[in-house]
């Protein structure tokens, strides 16, 4: 059963969505790879970091739904496989690659030091200053819209013509079947995907934005009780019914605790950099040639370019 839902993994990398289901060769090292395509693998290590990475309810909500961290393995993959391919023609000697490579390279460096010299107290904020930023800001803390989607999934790779086609048919005939009053879609899920589970084909209470790209403005455009035409991912063909819908609501303190002592934290490491930026380039060393620039500006050749 392919899932509809993305990785709602805030800061981990993006997500490619891929939706068939991992299998894993019997030459896995089962300690450690928690997947591989060829070469390229996945540890478990790499997995462990990522979830550190995430607030206490990004990591429960992961635990109700793990198929998101195989979607995230498969972009990690996808990632090493594009590299692997790019070293093979050793893409990164070409001079204009280089020179990206270069520039990059300072600015990472550069940023990676401003960080690390610009970070908030670990006391900053303080209860107190949650709590006056949360009433400060209340009116614009709002849970997203949620909404609970049913699926009957047809399995058929977009690389595979004749699936597709057979595919196509399959879901014509789930969409009436789907539309029938008190239509039964885990059973006609069961039937349509062979690797159905019971009540898989409900996502839980979902942000629109944790649902596939495809799906997603289907989904907005569905009342409840509806059942969509067919909708085709990377993977196959969806029918989606919107079970029920939730509008967006006020977030209370708690909710918003986690997010808001990030976006605080974020905002003033971001004003202490730019304190030490200004710092740096109003010091006492520093020396510019006005005149210098302004005959530059007045060149001939500068004034006369268009952008």
């Amino acid at each position: 059963m392919t899932t509809l839902r993305t990785p709602c993994l805030g800061r981990a990398a993006a997500i490619i969505s891929a939706l068939l289901a991992l299998h894993a060769p019997a030459a896995w090292a089962a300690d450690n790879a928690v997947a591989t395509a060829g070469a390229a693998t996945v540890t478990r290590q790499e997995a462990e970091a990522l979830l550190l990475t995430l607030s206490p309810p990004e990591r429960k909500q992961l635990a109700g739904n793990p198929i998101v961290l195989e979607q995230w393995a498969r972009a990690r993959l996808a990632d090493q496989l594009l590299l692997g391919e790019a070293a093979a023609k050793q893409w990164s000697t070409r001079p204009e690659v280089a020179a990206q490579i270069e520039a990059a390279a300072r600015e990472i460096t550069a940023r990676a030091y401003l960080a690390s010299i610009s970070q908030a107290p670990a006391a900053y904020p303080s209860e107190a200053e949650l709590t006056e930023a949360y009433h400060r800001l209340k009116g614009g803390l709002l849970k997203p819209a949620e909404f609970r989607v049913s699926q009957i999934f047809i399995p058929a790779p977009v690389d595979d013509a004749a699936s597709l086609a057979a595919a196509r048919k399959q879901a014509a005939d789930a969409v009436k079947q789907a539309r029938q009053p008190k239509a039964d879609l885990s059973r006609l899920a069961r039937e349509y995907d062979k690797s159905a589970k019971p009540a898989s084909s409900d996502t839980g209470w979902v942000a629109l934005e944790q649902l596939l790209p495809e799906v997603r403005p289907v989904v907005a455009s569905l009342k409840p009780g509806q059942v969509s035409e067919p909708v085709q991912s990377a993977a196959g063909l969806h029918v989606l019914k919107l079970v029920d819908k939730r509008e967006p609501q006020p977030a209370t303190l708690d909710e918003a605790r986690d997010m808001l002592r990030a976006s605080l934290r974020q905002q003033r490491q971001a004003e202490m950099a730019r304190a030490y930026l200004a710092r740096l380039a109003d010091g006492p060393a520093v020396k510019v040639d006005t005149e210098a620039l302004k005959r530059i500006l007045d060149h001939e050749d500068i004034a006369a370019a268009k952008p």
